[in-house]
């Protein structure tokens, strides 16, 4: 092989090698090295607004769905 090749190629795989070691730190994010001490405790219940739930009869009767729809029918 020629000398002008073979330091194309050994460039070409030192730039291959720095990219597989690299691009992976750099995607993966922060890591934080400090432990649970570091995180932040979670809110008292008292604090916030209140949380609302709903309640959904799935077993509602299918007279009143009927109903509703022939409203919409104008």
């Amino acid at each position: 092989m020629e000398t002008r090749t073979k330091e194309r190629l050994t460039g070409a795989l030192i730039l291959v090698a720095a990219m597989v070691v690299l691009v992976p730190e750099l995607l993966s994010g922060h890591h934080d090295k400090g432990g649970a001490a570091d995180v932040p405790a979670a809110r008292p219940a008292t604090e916030g607004p209140p949380l609302r739930s709903y309640t959904m009869d799935l077993r509602a009767p299918t007279e009143t769905a009927a109903t509703d729809q022939t409203a919409l029918n104008v």
